[in-house]
């Protein structure tokens, strides 16, 4: 028979250690019924159940939390002076072959509080049109190179946050509401970096941005730059990609997200 155990057997982290996404993710499902508890020693040996007894449930269809993905990203980011040419990276170690560039046109509306509480936690959350990815994006810090990026399709809301995630930022927001603080634009070419199998490596995207920072006072901000997003590949790829960038004049990016550069008038140095 199932029951709940007591709040103070219960786990207060997810079972293999998680690092701030799955926290995050782990207290929402907890909260909307999506954790299963039994008693522990009715499971010993599962993997799928943790130390107390819980595990995920499936979420019910159209609950929001069944579409909801999650993914690591781990990237570099430079800056591209305007008019610059990105250099060839086919002959990286382990590329085999470098794809001609595709091009994308993105389109985002970045969300945060008035007084920018999320952005200040490095944390950001947008409503995305274009590319291989449209949706909502909430990206969290993850440390080093990597966040953790949880998406959510557009649906049926429009603009408003979608529940789901305005509850996973609520630790920072605090009751404060979310609103526009910056529209960005994105021309984006797009090549991959494959290796002998074919298998993406890497993503190399070359932005020109265009970014409209809302609030009191309109500004508006142009400037390129360059991503190196592994798609397979390992640190060492990024670290060689370094390299060539860095002795054709480009430099790491001073800001990790296109809204902290939409937004430096308004962020602490």
């Amino acid at each position: 028979m199932t029951s709940s155990p007591p709040a103070s057997a219960r786990p207060q982290a997810p079972v293999n250690g998680g690092d701030g996404a799955a926290l995050l993710l782990f207290t929402l499902l907890s909260a909307s019924g999506a954790i299963e508890w039994t008693d522990a020693s009715e499971h010993q040996g599962n993997a799928a159940w943790g130390a107390a007894g819980a595990r995920i449930r499936r979420p019910a269809t159209g609950s929001g939390l069944s579409m909801m993905t999650e993914i690591r990203e781990t990237e570099r980011k430079y800056e591209l002076q305007l008019g610059a040419q990105l250099p060839a990276l086919g002959d990286l170690p382990m590329v085999a072959t470098e794809t001609d560039s595709a091009e994308q046109t993105l389109e985002a509306e970045y969300y945060d509080t008035a007084d920018l509480r999320l952005i200040r936690a490095g944390v950001t959350l947008r409503r995305r049109r274009g590319g291989t990815d449209a949706g909502w994006h909430l990206k969290l810090p993850a440390g080093g190179d990597s966040r953790d990026e949880i998406r959510l399709p557009l649906g049926r809301a429009g603009r408003k946050v979608p529940a789901e995630l305005a509850a996973l930022v609520r630790v920072h927001t605090r009751g404060e509401a979310l609103r526009p603080v910056a529209r960005i634009s994105t021309k984006r070419q797009l090549r991959l970096l494959l290796d002998h199998d074919g298998t993406s490596l890497a993503e190399v995207a070359a932005d020109d941005v265009s970014a409209q920072a809302m609030g009191d006072e309109t500004t508006l901000s142009r400037w390129q730059e360059v991503e190196v997003e592994l798609t397979g590949g390992s640190v060492q790829l990024l670290d060689a990609a370094d390299q060539v960038l860095r002795r054709s004049g480009l430099r790491p990016a001073r800001q990790r997200a296109k809204l902290e550069r939409a937004l430096a008038g308004r962020l602490p140095p």
